[in-house]
């Protein structure tokens, strides 16, 4: 009879589970919806204005999202009209994820796939050789592939509760909300760690594989002022992001550490962008370079 009541409590809890996850979802917009099934988030919309849904912005590391920063990036380099929505909270892609555009209408996912189809959209040529090409792509693949899962690794072990904090942002969702909401993004974000086969390092290999990354990058970048020559490219994109939106973590960070320590390039690189780029958010303790 107990393991019966067990049981019958295991599955109620379970169910009561269910629902909670369901209720939040629903409310903050997380089940995502192919595009031809989702109605757009900005319903009354500009010819040619990219509306760029992201996560809310903060006063640390602009975006806890380097995917969102860097297609910001893009957009401000290239001098694209856009136009930034913080909308709910989890309000996601027709793939699962922020950022994603909506452009005449049309929803369009993934930071990848909507800079290809801004480059097309927009005109956008590249004044560049196919070897620099090719190694714009490899920094951005480094960045967006390796870099990225190290330094989440890093943000989960080190902070979990502060990094939930930053994803929220500036946003006026209630804090009591994020006490629900942070168990769920624990879970799928360390998922993303797990399935790389990162989440089984210690923190110390962790630390060796992204100083090899960032030594590499240091090198690649040189004296140049963008990762392949005079012009910034998809690598700088990925490159600028993923170095602000850890170097600029409230709490200590490994990539910190080995910047400050061994790439000092990288660190001028990244407040040189910062303040051409972005000199409308001021960042804590990101002295102005030119």
């Amino acid at each position: 009879m107990d393991a019966l009541h067990l049981l019958l409590a295991l599955t109620i809890l379970l169910i009561f589970f269910v629902w909670i996850v369901r209720f939040i979802g629903n409310y903050y917009g997380l089940s995502a919806h192919r595009p031809e099934e989702s109605s757009l988030v900005v319903k009354k919309w500009d010819k040619d204005v990219v509306y760029l849904v992201k996560y809310a912005d903060n006063n640390y590391c602009i975006n806890a999202s380097p995917f969102c920063l860097k297609l910001e990036f893009f957009l401000r380099y290239h001098k694209i009209v856009y136009k930034p929505i913080e909308a709910k909270f989890l309000a996601l892609s027709s793939e699962g994820k922020k950022p994603f555009i909506e452009y005449n209408g049309r929803h369009y996912p993934d930071s990848d796939l909507i800079i290809n189809f801004l480059v097309k959209e927009k005109k956008i040529k590249y004044n560049m050789t196919s070897e620099q090409k090719a190694i714009s792509h490899l920094v951005q693949r480094l960045c967006d592939k390796s870099m990225y899962i190290l330094n989440l690794y890093s943000k989960l072990e080190e902070n979990m509760p502060m990094f939930a904090k930053l994803i929220k942002g500036n946003a006026s969702t209630p804090e009591w909300h994020l006490l629900f909401m942070r168990p769920m993004i624990y879970y799928f974000l360390w998922n993303r760690v797990n399935s790389d086969g990162t989440g089984g390092h210690t923190k110390s290999e962790v630390v060796e594989l992204l100083q090899q990354d960032l030594d590499a990058a240091e090198r690649i970048l040189g004296e140049k002022k963008f990762v392949a020559g005079e012009e910034a490219s998809g690598g700088d994109f990925a490159l600028f992001a993923h170095l602000m939106c850890a170097y600029y973590m409230p709490f200590t960070i490994p990539l910190r550490t080995i910047v400050d320590n061994r790439c000092p390039r990288l660190k001028a690189y990244m407040d040189r962008n910062h303040w051409n780029f972005f000199a409308d958010y001021l960042l804590h303790d990101n002295e102005k370079v030119v």
